[in-house]
């Protein structure tokens, strides 16, 4: 999988990916770049049905979620029922990109599996903010081809 992330970014795709690349998806509304947002995927590795929001997510369109995106500012808790119940955890955003370009590069957090962040296997709903003791960073999953002052690209590793 290959990721190309940020604010009106364009990259070349390495010679490799031409004869592979089966679907693309985007991982946020390109109306809401610089907002606190939320995306929940069905399965790892951000597959599967998808949901969105920039607000509270109380219950989930797709049932449960087993990967998810944030792009904010600020970090979100997950929880592992419905209604924000069962377990939690705050998840927040991570960047190595260059935060003092204008307009601020979003912070950004990729979560390709739930299950690998101390709960377990899926989420149910989000709140936004941190409603939890536990707190988590996103390992930066992505091994940088390259970079520009608004995003950067490669593959994830």
């Amino acid at each position: 999988m290959y990721l190309i992330s940020g604010d009106s970014v364009t990259a070349d795709l390495p010679a490799d990916f031409p004869h592979i690349i089966g679907s693309l998806r985007p991982a946020q509304q390109f109306l809401a770049f610089g907002q606190d947002i939320i995306n929940v995927y069905e399965k790892g590795t951000f597959t599967g049905k998808s949901d969105y929001s920039k607000e509270d997510l109380p219950k989930f369109k797709i049932g449960e979620a087993a990967s998810l995106v944030i792009t904010s500012y600020n970090p979100w808790t997950v929880y592992t029922g419905e209604y924000y119940t069962g377990d939690s955890l705050c998840v927040t955003p991570y960047t190595d990109l260059n935060l003092t370009s204008n307009p601020p590069v979003p912070m950004v957090g990729y979560y390709p599996y739930i299950s690998k962040m101390g709960v377990p296997m899926t989420i149910k709903s989000a709140r936004h903010g941190c409603y939890s003791d536990d707190v988590v960073q996103p390992a930066p999953v992505i091994k940088l081809d390259g970079r520009t002052e608004a995003g950067g690209w490669g593959p994830i590793v």
